[in-house]
């Protein structure tokens, strides 16, 4: 038995989950049906607000669990969505436990798309009980080994962006825009698309299944339809230096049972995992090694954390740190320690100017580091003011490390001040305004 109708609407169907859809009768299995205009519908809901949506030609229910294949996730965060078009997922019904997994085939590995933090993410397993709060991102049950990829939507290599050129006569991001703007629409056919670049349709399938693994588009196999992504304007962009770009990205590795990410969809934090450093500018030189390799991610790409930063000729540790990916900023509201090197006159065997490490430390403060201009996030632009640390708050340094006749009373407070340059500092620029406090031998000296 087969329904003609295709928009039945079941409420509850099983706790929390409501279906929409046609659906049929094969012996013992209910089998939910729909077709490419309209797919059939399921909605998972936590307290009473749906959550995840999956549509597909094809679930099977049974009294135990859901099964669904070559089917569309979106998880969805206020007015955003973490999205994939060619999942397959299990949800049982005793555990109220969703399990999702990319589809076997190779045009089913392209990333999540998260328009909230606006990051593309490859991970090998979700899993959800629907009653709790925590989507976990993770490795494949039974693996001891957990990988993932994290890139920002803006992320441009320029030698990964040539590579996707390989023999071409035209590169295929260029190609695949200039069709757009003249059939005047993001989805297009893929018969029509092989009649302007000259190619079979086959060879265009392959050619639109590589750029749809890297994110650039959905290739919609049962339509035969291609629908471009935002990443594949804004690379265009960047290949062309019209925009500006980040070099976010980072991976993820974890040991069992640790996954790689946790998504709280009732704050819509994502902590992420085993990351132990991530680049934010690789022209000012900037580096953040995250305390137990843990970042808690915020919207559009901004995170706290705490641990080490290094930026120029600085180091600092300390808690409670924020990037702040908008004004392109780290605010550190608790330095425990600033390290400083400082570039001498003199230079090396390589020509290179010699550096020194100073042995005082600055102490318990707190500040911010702007890393480059906001619009310059790529370091295209050549910026030498920058980066730029301020600190706002008194500071100290100790000199009992170095002498221990001196106790934790005998220090210099040095008054709020910002150095610019970081990444050249030397000797000239260390003027610091302040008062020594020699434990009652004189009296405090500015």
């Amino acid at each position: 038995f087969e329904s003609y109708i295709k928009t039945y609407s079941i409420k509850n169907l099983y706790p929390n989950i409501n279906y929409l859809g046609g659906y049929s009768m094969q012996g013992q299995k209910f089998i939910g049906k729909g077709t490419a205009e309209e797919p059939a519908v399921l909605s998972f809901m936590y307290n009473d607000t749906l959550r995840i949506r999956s549509r597909s030609n094809y679930f099977v229910f049974s009294p135990e669990k859901i099964n669904g294949i070559h089917a569309r996730i979106s998880i969805y965060l206020e007015k955003d969505s973490v999205y994939h078009g060619n999942i397959t997922f299990s949800y049982v019904i005793s555990k109220k436990e969703l399990t999702v997994t990319q589809s076997a085939e190779y045009s089913a590995k392209g990333p999540f798309q998260d328009s909230y933090h606006k990051i593309d993410m490859n991970f090998e397993q979700l899993l959800w009980k629907i009653d709790e709060p925590e989507i976990h991102l993770s490795m494949r049950r039974g693996a001891a080994i957990g990988k993932a990829h994290f890139e920002s939507y803006n992320y441009f290599d320029r030698d990964v962006f040539d590579r996707l050129m390989g023999m071409d006569e035209q590169h295929p991001l260029y190609a695949l825009k200039k069709f757009s703007d003249k059939f005047k629409d993001t989805d297009f056919p893929v018969y029509d698309y092989a009649l302007y670049v000259r190619h079979s349709p086959d060879q265009v399938r392959t050619e639109v299944t590589q750029l749809m693994v890297l994110g650039y588009l959905i290739y919609d196999e049962e339509s035969d339809y291609i629908r471009l992504q935002p990443k594949l304007y804004e690379t265009v962009k960047a290949s062309l230096g019209r925009i500006d770009y980040d070099v976010i990205q980072f991976e993820s590795n974890t040991v069992a049972p640790q996954e790689n990410a946790i998504l709280n969809i009732r704050n819509f934090d994502l902590k992420i995992h085993g990351i132990p450093h991530i680049q934010v500018s690789k022209v000012q030189d900037v580096f953040l090694y995250p305390d137990s390799s843990t970042i808690t991610m915020k919207s559009n790409r901004s995170f706290h954390f705490g641990g080490r930063v290094d930026a120029g000729l600085f180091t600092f540790f300390g808690s409670n740190f924020y990037f702040n990916y908008d004004s392109f900023k780290l605010d550190m509201q608790k330095m425990d320690s600033i390290h400083i090197r400082i570039v001498l006159d003199s230079v090396d065997q390589f020509g290179l100017p010699v550096q020194k490490e100073l042995t005082s430390t600055i102490n318990f403060t707190s500040g911010f580091i702007f890393i480059d201009k906001p619009d310059n996030k790529s370091g295209l632009k050549i910026n030498p003011n920058y980066p730029i640390l301020t600190c706002t708050r008194t500071s100290y340094v100790y000199y009992d490390k170095a002498n221990k006749a001196y106790g934790k009373d005998f220090y210099f407070e040095i008054y709020p001040f910002t150095f610019d340059s970081i990444n050249t500092f030397n000797a000239k620029d260390m003027k610091l305004k302040g008062k020594l406090s020699s434990a009652g031998i004189l009296p405090d000296i500015e």
